[in-house]
């Protein structure tokens, strides 16, 4: 599992918005323990997700995101995270609700996992070690985005020139 230290400079311009500086690093300490640098090519606000870039090729173990799986309710699940400093695993089980979605946005589910805040962004697997989505936090229960809703925005991201590869000659409308 992959984790992230993230260090940003942000420039607040107003109230209500803010920008990111261009100086930013990302650290990404890979499940070898060793720490690269990487960038931001793609985020999404709405979900709280974001795709990093390193430079050096690894070969990572991938999950499935394409093979279509029921969930059910009460199914047996595991939150894992990963201690960024230490490199340190932590896992915790639980199940699957039915719990109604109204506090949390649609595309959320929850599971009775109980995590700190190390497990955010760590996934959720079945029993089986197929992975059912991204770990959210909030106290007594593990919000989690679900593994479509994660295909479609990489789909998204695939269709979008990054941030950094645009000048301002690009983004004038003619």
């Amino acid at each position: 599992m992959t984790t992230f230290n993230i260090m940003v400079t942000i420039l607040l311009t107003r109230a209500c918005t803010c920008c990111l500086a261009l100086s930013f690093q990302i650290e990404v300490r890979l499940p070898d323990n060793k720490i690269e640098l990487g960038w931001l090519q793609f985020y999404d606000l709405k979900h709280n997700v974001a795709v990093i870039n390193i430079i050096r090729y690894h070969s990572l173990q991938v999950a499935c995101l394409d093979h279509q799986r029921q969930i059910e309710s009460q199914s047996k699940v595991v939150a894992v995270g990963r201690c960024f400093n230490s490199g340190k695993l932590m896992a915790t089980a639980g199940m699957l609700t039915d719990h109604p979605r109204g506090a949390y946005r649609e595309e959320l589910a929850i599971s009775t996992c109980e995590i700190t805040m190390t497990g955010v962004g760590g996934p959720l697997v079945d029993f089986n070690g197929d992975f059912i989505g991204m770990n959210f936090y909030v106290e007594k229960e593990t919000p989690f985005l679900l593994r479509n809703t994660i295909r479609e925005l990489l789909l998204q991201f695939s269709k979008i020139i990054p941030w950094w590869a645009t000048s301002k000659k690009d983004l004038i409308v003619q």
